[in-house]
């Protein structure tokens, strides 16, 4: 691949652009290194100049910025948002303790293993649905119902889910229902 005819052919047709190419390095023969590049033509000195980023790296940046991101993700006083790989690894929850520990050894408060149907949920033909599991609230000692969703998104191998309380979110639905009660 001739990148440098390549990268002038970008600049002289619109002086500016984003360039993707594979780069072998000889320290690591055979394999293949993808890369993005963005490159812009600079008149005063007739140069073009350019930076790029393996995509395994940008990959990994954005991932983590995504998972920053869903670790902010609030809704309602008990609702969550997280995150898991498809190997059962957990990256992201509200309880930063099971952070790297497996999905599958969550349990509800009956000693069913709802992370396993998580996981197995969005590893299944569908790669998503809904999981229905008890909790003990620690200020009541009382079992409450939880309804998640999970579903698999496959070009990082995670599954994302979220999940709330069931009585909370009757509690919503009936609030926002009852202005149309009367019509």
């Amino acid at each position: 691949q001739n990148v440098i005819d390549d990268i002038i052919a970008i600049i002289s047709d619109k002086e500016a652009g984003v360039y993707r190419y594979n780069l072998m390095k000889p320290a690591f023969p055979g394999k293949i290194f993808p890369e993005i590049a963005f490159v812009k033509y600079f008149a005063p000195l007739d140069w073009f100049i350019g930076a790029g980023i393996y995509l395994e790296e940008l990959e990994e940046t954005l991932q983590q910025e995504v998972l920053a991101g869903i670790g902010n993700i609030r809704f309602g006083k008990d609702g969550e948002v997280f995150c898991f790989r498809t190997d059962g690894t957990i990256l992201s929850n509200q309880n930063k303790r099971l952070v790297g520990r497996s999905v599958r050894g969550l349990v509800d408060a009956e000693g069913a293993g709802y992370g396993e149907v998580m996981l197995q949920t969005v590893l299944g033909a569908q790669q998503q649905g809904y999981v229905h599991y008890s909790v003990l609230r620690d200020d009541t000692n009382k079992t409450r119902q939880k309804l998640g969703f999970v579903q698999l998104y496959p070009d990082w191998g995670w599954g994302l889910g979220t999940s709330m309380f069931m009585d909370a979110m009757e509690q919503s639905i009936a609030a926002e229902t009852k202005p149309y009660q009367g019509i």
